[in-house]
Parts: structure tokens; C-alpha cells; sequence
């Protein structure tokens, strides 16, 4: 699954800035929104360990990994398993 455009259009400065802060805080609400959305979750907990939020970043791993089990996707699910 991907986020809509739109969205991603908004993380695009921020991320280019490395401003990870900003990112996280962009991305809070849209995997509130799209709890099943594996890229933005995947996204979102990497951007968690570069702003030193592991506590947060792990959660995120471990959620990614039941979702990609859930929606069969084997490849998803190894990388999540590897995060963790």
C-alpha cells in the first residue's frame, strides 16, 4: 500500500533537510490514519531510531511485522524482523 501523493509531497522538503523531527511529526497522524499502510509505518519507524526514538521505532517494527504477516507480505515482514 502507498500513502496518497499528496501526502508524501509534504515530507519531501523536510526529508531532503534531514529535518527528521518534522518528519516524524508528519507522519504521526497519516499511520494513525492508515494503520495498514506498510510503507509509511516502515518509514515511520526508521525515521523513530534517526531521531533517537528506539522505544518508539521498535513499536512500530513490531506492529509492521504482524501487519506484513497479516497482508502476506514475506519480504516486508523480513525486513520488519530485521529492524527489530
Amino acid at each position: 500500500m502507498k500513502p496518497l501523493p499528496s501526502q508524501w509531497l509534504r515530507l519531501v522538503e523536510p526529508y531532503r533537510n534531514r529535518e527528521w523531527l518534522e518528519c516524524v511529526e508528519l507522519l504521526r497522524p497519516l499511520v494513525e490514519q492508515h494503520p495498514d499502510d506498510l510503507g509509511t509505518r516502515l518509514l515511520f519507524g526508521t525515521l523513530c531510531l534517526a531521531t533517537d526514538q528506539a522505544g518508539r521505532g521498535l513499536v512500530q517494527f513490531e506492529k509492521l511485522l504482524q501487519l506484513a504477516v497479516g497482508q502476506g507480505d514475506l519480504f516486508r515482514a523480513l525486513g520488519a524482523q530485521k529492524q527489530i
